[in-house]
């Protein structure tokens, strides 16, 4: 299972910078802003998940030699626990790592950023 956690670690970390430009992009298109609502939020760790799992699914079938339906079913525990950490990451790289010009209106304004 080494080669399974190595392949998705390597997946995920290339499909994160593609998917969060593609989100944040369509975010500022549909909405003309970045920031992100809890209900944004949880849209957007669900999705990264599913990319992932589309992604993955169809490699770890064809490495452990099982189908698809059966490599879904395994992955599910794995998916539930990213999709909590993936949910709880953002949050703090957003707060972190607040766009410049939302963290000069936010100083402007004497208020936090928001969640």
């Amino acid at each position: 299972m080494g080669v399974i956690g190595v392949v998705s670690a390597t997946v995920a970390t290339i499909w994160n910078l593609p998917f969060n430009l593609g989100f944040d992009h369509a975010l500022v298109r549909f909405t003309g802003r970045v920031v992100k609502t809890m209900p944004i939020r949880v849209a957007h760790a669900m999705l990264f998940e599913a990319g992932l799992i589309v992604l993955l699914i169809p490699f770890v079938a064809w490495y452990l030699g099982i189908s698809l339906w059966a490599a879904l079913m395994m992955d599910i525990s794995i998916v539930a626990f990213y999709l909590v950490y993936a949910f709880v990451f953002n949050i703090a790289y957003d707060r972190a790592f607040p766009l410049p010009q939302l963290k000069a209106k936010s100083r402007a304004a004497g208020r936090a950023l928001p969640a």
